[in-house]
């Protein structure tokens, strides 16, 4: 072989390699996470149930992870233009200090100073499958979308881990069990 020829094939041979664990790898990022025979999102910190059509997407806003009901579709013009799904994050938060009931207020304070508008509808400590956690359901708008956000908080030692869930007010029906049942699922490890 000359030398013209033993470059070209060591070249398509890097780009075969290459290519090759790049899809290997690609393949493994994307199951790695999840168990898809269970539908949970496995992390260092924490696991967390992902239903069927769900998936993860990338974020910049803090959160942990968020998942995305890609799948969804709406009638809701607003929501459309706004190409707005249902999601859920997992934030991770510190005591920094705080108590626990403390902590519970001031996220209150927060999210009536933040969101303007914002009405809590209720408040519930509810059971989970590893440990009890307190929820916080709310109503607002924003940019004419009629919103239904609901906090859940759970505590273990000086960390607050936030389970966050956002829908279209109209579709509170279809997903409030769903979001229980989520934040139901919800371990830290």
């Amino acid at each position: 072989m000359n030398k013209k020829t033993i470059i070209v094939v060591v070249i398509l041979l890097i780009i075969l390699i290459g290519g090759s664990a790049y899809y290997l790898l690609k393949i493994r990022n994307n199951t790695s996470n999840v168990d898809n025979n269970q539908g949970f999102l496995n992390k260092t910190e924490f696991s967390i149930y992902v239903p069927d059509g769900w998936e993860e997407i990338q974020t910049s806003s803090g959160a942990k992870v968020t998942i995305l009901n890609s799948g969804e579709t709406t009638n809701n013009s607003i929501a459309q233009k706004n190409n707005f799904k249902t999601y859920y994050s997992v934030i991770y938060d510190g005591l920094k200090d705080v108590k626990q009931d403390d902590y519970l207020k001031n996220l209150k304070d927060y999210l009536n100073k933040n969101i303007p508008g914002i009405k809590i509808t209720k408040e519930s400590v509810e059971k989970g499958n590893y440990q009890d956690f307190n929820v916080i359901e709310s109503d607002f708008s924003d940019n004419g979308l009629d919103l239904k956000f609901m906090v859940v908080e759970y505590f273990k030692g000086s960390d607050v881990w936030l389970l966050t869930f956002n829908t279209l007010t109209e579709n509170w029906a279809n997903y409030q069990e769903l979001f229980y049942q989520i934040a139901k699922t919800f371990k830290l490890n």
